[in-house]
């Protein structure tokens, strides 16, 4: 364990809460009563286990029921898996919800409360020592379990109480905020949705084109790796693999020569929007937002869109906002590595209203890609917070005030 302050103590997870298994399965039996199970996944998906989630239905014995009910602020713990790492994740119940019960495969625990604040308990799980601590005692060679003397004998540092609900109340703010994000985030690509469905709704009745119309697809060079240098002020090349979540990422790309700068055709430059065109990432879309011209290596296109084209701020709106994406695979060629080429990606059809109704659309869908990209920056912030907190916090390193 690491060095804790010296009014913190250290006590095995027996110590401090009851632990038992539960066998409670899935399948329904007459003459038992009806309750609602909380189940593996319940827990491994949601750090907190609420009346919002889709509990299943089944039935439990009385004795069942006696021992395996779940109150508010219950600890749950997966108890195994086919992989490690999936083992001794935990999730606190956050209600009193009537009729849950404790389902198979999860450890649940109950806190001696005037030792450890539950809150705290559940972070404390979730941080470094515990997970590697689970990881190390997880045993099985195609499927993974812990038992129970092990979980028992995980060891926890334990604040003075005061402490330990400060520490619980800080972090389960920012969780609060990442939530909110999260549930923002949804709404609004929820609402992006309903557009789509309105421009489906135009193609449906005939108002279409191509995007060959406005843009043109230049296709990369094959670039033979053996003229790649590792000299940091080669021009980076842009490969499928640099092509993720609508963005076009060359931080870690091969390099090539600067002599080979007067390939323009394959210039890549700040505003450019890139397909990938073959493997797993065909279809994929992103903008590159560097400051520096990079080149575009074979398997990637460019968009060059069209001069004097009207249609040009709604056609990259389409693009950027993952409209097209499945539409462009839908017609790549291939199975488990599809492709598609440059004239493939030209004939895609695309919903085609007047002037006006383009223009609006694009602002629309602009502002909706805008707003949430602030919002996934933002909640990357909030994570990296929770991240440093969580670890300075629980291991004393950072002292909250009482």
């Amino acid at each position: 364990m690491n060095e804790f302050p010296s009014h913190w103590s250290v006590a095995g997870l027996g110590e401090i809460a009851t632990i038992k298994a539960s066998n409670v399965d899935k399948k329904s039996k007459e003459g038992q009563r009806e309750v609602i199970l909380c189940n593996y996944m319940d827990v491994f998906k949601n750090p907190v286990v609420s009346s919002s989630l889709d509990f299943m239905k089944s039935t439990a014995s009385e004795k069942e029921i006696s021992e395996f009910s779940l109150s508010k602020g219950d600890v749950l713990l997966t108890k195994d898996s086919e992989v490690p790492e999936e083992i001794g994740i935990p999730s606190v119940v956050a209600e009193d919800i009537p009729d849950l019960v404790c389902g198979y495969h999860l450890y649940m625990l109950r806190a001696d409360r005037s030792r450890i604040n539950r809150g705290y308990l559940c972070w404390a799980l979730r941080s470094n020592p515990s997970r590697q601590y689970f990881y190390q005692m997880a045993n099985g060679s195609t499927r993974f379990g812990l038992n129970l003397k092990h979980v028992e004998e995980c060891p926890i540092a334990i604040p003075p109480l005061p402490e330990q609900k400060k520490i619980a109340e800080i972090l389960s703010g920012i969780d609060t905020a990442i939530n909110k994000i999260a549930t923002a985030i949804v709404k609004s690509d929820t609402a992006l949705t309903g557009i789509f469905a309105e421009l489906d709704l135009i193609a449906a009745a005939g108002k279409i084109s191509t995007l060959g119309e406005i843009a043109r697809v230049q296709n990369g060079y094959a670039f033979q790796s053996s003229i790649f240098t590792e000299d940091s002020a080669g021009i980076p090349l842009v490969r499928i693999s640099n092509i993720s979540g609508g963005l076009v990422d060359t931080s870690k790309s091969k390099r090539i020569p600067q002599t080979l700068a007067a390939l323009g055709e394959y210039k890549v430059s700040r505003g450019d929007i890139l397909i990938a065109m073959s493997g797993a990432t065909t279809g994929k879309i992103g903008i590159y937002h560097g400051s520096s011209f990079c080149l575009l290596n074979q398997r990637v296109g460019k968009f060059v869109f069209r001069p004097g084209s009207k249609s040009i701020a709604y056609a990259t709106q389409l693009l950027l906002s993952g409209f097209l994406e499945s539409r462009i695979l839908a017609k790549a060629a291939g199975g488990a590595q599809p492709n598609i080429s440059g004239k493939g990606i030209e004939a895609i059809e695309i919903p085609f209203p007047d002037t006006a109704e383009q223009d609006k659309y694009a602002i629309t869908i602009q502002e909706f890609l805008r707003v949430n990209a602030k919002r996934r920056i933002l909640m990357e912030k909030y994570q990296h917070l929770k991240s440093a907190l969580s670890s300075d916090l629980l291991s004393g390193r950072k002292r909250v005030s009482i």
